[in-house]
């Protein structure tokens, strides 16, 4: 049978590796999940611009068909399309044009968010992944140089700084000395 400091540096050092796997578990396991948050945010990003391109596309439909409606509504009264009738309906032309690029942006704008969450859900993926890597080689050196100690501690005598403690005779008998 192993004598208990042999036991207890092996159990020293399974500690160590034990906590060395579950660090790796973890540090996986976090940047798993900053990987599936960065594919969310990706997908949600190409989402917002496609949302953003087609209410742009209806909104200009819509503008098209308003300005064909105010066309024919000032044909019909004998407005001809010049002076301030032509002033009404290419304003009505700029302003659905800026209406469709303001659409335009605000959903890329969203998708920039989205764009960015991604970059960082990334970062911290790679971060979890480096905190693992530092996480299991403490574990390892932890349980390792702990099941060295054991082990030194018990195939050398006193350890440095230890009390030396002799016999001595003396007159009045045997005492101890502490050096």
């Amino acid at each position: 049978m192993a004598d208990p400091i042999t036991i207890m540096a092996g159990m020293s050092a399974v500690s160590g590796l034990m906590g060395a796997m579950g660090a790796q578990a973890q540090g996986q396991a976090a940047a798993s999940a900053q990987e599936f948050n960065a594919e969310i945010a990706g997908r949600n990003a190409q989402l917002a611009r496609e949302s953003a391109h087609y209410d742009a596309a209806i909104q200009e439909r819509q503008s098209r068909m308003q300005l064909g409606a105010m066309r024919a509504a000032y044909g019909a009264s004998g407005v001809r399309a010049e002076g301030s009738a032509l002033d009404v309906l290419e304003m009505s032309a700029i302003n659905a044009k800026r209406d469709h690029n303001a659409i335009l942006f605000k959903g890329e704008l969203k998708a920039l968010g989205y764009e960015d969450t991604k970059t960082l859900s990334l970062y911290g993926a790679d971060a979890a992944r480096t905190q693992a890597d530092w996480a299991t080689a403490s574990s390892l050196l932890t349980g390792f140089t702990g099941a060295t100690k054991l082990v030194g501690f018990g195939k050398s005598g006193a350890s440095a700084g230890a009390p030396v403690v002799q016999l001595s005779s003396t007159p009045i008998g045997p005492s101890l000395l502490v050096d």
